[in-house]
């Protein structure tokens, strides 16, 4: 009776609270038994929801609703596909098996789990792959054996440097000359190109510039695309009326023709010319109706002006 009266009294922090973290640590130490107890706790506030449980503290919807959510995610942050319960369960059974089946599908899963399960087969596969790392790893798995061999070991560390730092010049040089066999016009892989040249060489600041520029000329030309459809004849017309007033004698007084009477083509390579009309005053004051044709292309946030013809 204690108990629930104590339930009836913090029911707010038993239910949002309590549970939830209750069902982590048990979801995370035995997933299927947190599930097991998930599914009549859930079928319990489902019936808060509609009828307020108030003798086992659940005194709203509110509170009811908001423990439902925190249990799922309770549980749900600890879900596991069938793969990895299959392989959890094949590491228990048969290591061998387990880290036989994970080397050529999971290499990365494969070195974290063998440095611990089978130091000596992750040793033997780093000296193959990558010495410098094998000399490292010696050190901090089987510190007397490096001891023994150290002055042999760190002999051996210093010419896989000078090798590595040979194979980084070769690979640099191959894909400097790659990178320069790319059209300018090929944003994507100059980009992708320079970022793996500086890679090899982040201090390289020549390669982090020629990626941003490159990027800005894709960014730029992504924009022009957009804009090159029919869906922005009316921003055509509206930034062929602005280099129209610019070469009006009086462009305050300009009164131009509404887009309905005034026509706009587009053409390949992104171009649009823009005809139409416009009334203002000359020099002398008096108002003058001239006839316009206006070719213009997207640029960046604005248009460029190719052209502008004022009769």
């Amino acid at each position: 009776m204690k108990i629930m009266n104590k339930i009836q009294t913090h029911g707010k922090l038993f239910w949002l609270l309590l549970i939830p973290l209750l069902l982590a640590i048990i979801s995370a130490s035995n997933f299927n038994v947190g599930m097991g107890l998930l599914f009549p706790i859930s079928l319990l506030l489902l019936v808060s929801l509609i009828i307020p449980l108030k003798k086992l503290g659940v005194n709203s919807r509110g509170i009811a609703l908001g423990s439902l959510l925190l249990a799922f995610f309770a549980c749900a942050i600890f879900v596991k596909d069938e793969e990895t319960l299959r392989l959890n369960a094949l590491k228990k059974e048969d290591p061998i098996s387990y880290l036989a089946e994970i080397k050529t599908d999971k290499p990365k899963l494969w070195s974290r789990e063998a440095r611990v399960m089978a130091p000596d087969d992750y040793l033997a596969s780093l000296e193959k792959t990558d010495p410098i790392k094998w000399i490292d790893e010696l050190k901090a798995l089987k510190p007397d054996e490096y001891s023994e061999r150290e002055v042999e070991l760190e002999g051996l560390r210093k010419t896989f440097a000078a090798e590595a730092k040979q194979d980084r010049i070769r690979q640099i040089e191959t894909l400097k000359a790659a990178a320069l066999s790319i059209p300018a016009s090929d944003y994507a892989a100059n980009i992708k190109a320079y970022k793996d040249l500086s890679k090899l060489a982040p201090d390289n600041q020549d390669y982090k510039d020629k990626i941003s520029s490159y990027e800005a000329k894709q960014k730029d030309a992504r924009t022009k695309a957009a804009k090159c459809g029919k869906d922005n004849y009316f921003d055509a017309f509206f930034y062929g009326k602005e280099y129209v007033k610019r070469n009006l004698k009086a462009p305050s007084t300009a009164k131009f023709g509404p887009y309905r009477n005034s026509t706009v083509q587009h053409y390949t390579g992104c171009k649009f010319i823009v005809k139409g009309y416009v009334d203002s005053q000359n020099s002398f004051g008096a108002m003058l109706r001239s006839n316009y044709s206006v070719t213009l292309t997207p640029s960046g946030q604005s248009w460029a002006l190719l052209d502008i013809q004022i009769q």
